[in-house]
């Protein structure tokens, strides 16, 4: 409420103040109120890593992809879209891989589970990426972690971003 100055041109917003989902825009020539519709992009993270990680327990390990996103609405959802690159086993047989999301300490997603199970045939495997996207309502305004882990599905080694193969995780703030 009240006005906004701008070197000698004052700009009037009125005397009521916006609700929520409310907002205001400079045309040029006034301020003119709006309101955001659904599923509009409020703001987006974006993250990357290629830094190679390697694990060979069937304990899940933090992968080094992560974002944090702050929503500024606690009825917004936040759409994660994730490509884990670089996946690799080093032994034939029923050994494999295993990739989860993560919010905070919470799994919300199974990315992949035993990827390369039962690949007898050779002593090294390599798979390009597994991807997911998820939507998720943290129904809160506080900073809020994405990430993910991965595991050996067996008793071989794996790895991820390997041969520093990039991984990438992109957070949306949209609005219901």
């Amino acid at each position: 409420r009240g006005n906004i100055s701008f070197g000698t041109s004052n700009i009037s917003l009125g005397t009521t103040a916006p609700t929520t989902s409310q907002y205001l825009q400079y045309n040029g020539t006034s301020v003119v109120g709006g309101t955001v519709s659904a599923g509009k992009v409020v703001q987006t993270v974006y993250s990357s890593t290629n830094a190679i990680g390697t694990n060979a327990t069937q304990n899940y390990a933090a992968t080094g992809l992560a974002g944090t996103i702050t929503p500024t609405s606690a009825s917004n959802n936040i759409l994660v879209f994730v490509s884990q690159n670089g996946l690799y086993k080093n032994l034939s047989g029923d050994f494999g891989i295993s990739v989860q999301l993560l919010r905070g300490t919470t799994v919300v997603a199974l990315i992949g589970d035993a990827l390369f199970y039962g690949i007898t045939s050779v002593t090294e495997a390599y798979l390009g990426a597994v991807s997911v996207s998820y939507q998720d309502s943290p129904a809160g305004t506080t900073a809020t972690t994405y990430s993910t882990q991965f595991k050996s599905y067996g008793t071989c080694t794996t790895k991820v971003q390997n041969l520093n193969a990039v991984s990438s995780m992109l957070l949306m703030e949209v609005t219901p």
